[in-house]
């Protein structure tokens, strides 16, 4: 990251992994997604972060229930 401008969603992008909130994390990307993936590291590793995330969300969310529907974990998972 060469800029504060780029330093700002970066930590952002790491509070909002750090809480699990995968809408939070997903808006801070969407909105600086050139400028976070035009770092050849991010690039490689948010992806993965993302899935990560996505997971965590995902089995504290249906962890309560005994069945769910696949609708309802797309909405969950914000599966594009």
């Amino acid at each position: 990251m060469k800029t504060h401008k780029d330093i700002v969603p970066m930590a952002n992008l790491l509070w909002n992994f750090q809480v699990h909130d995968l809408h939070a994390f997903r808006k801070v990307l969407g909105e600086n997604k050139k400028s976070l993936l035009s770092d050849r590291v991010l690039s490689t590793y948010l992806p993965m972060v993302l899935t990560e995330l996505r997971r965590y969300v995902l089995i504290q969310t249906v962890k309560p229930y005994r069945t769910v529907t696949l609708p309802f974990l797309a909405e969950v998972s914000l599966a594009n």
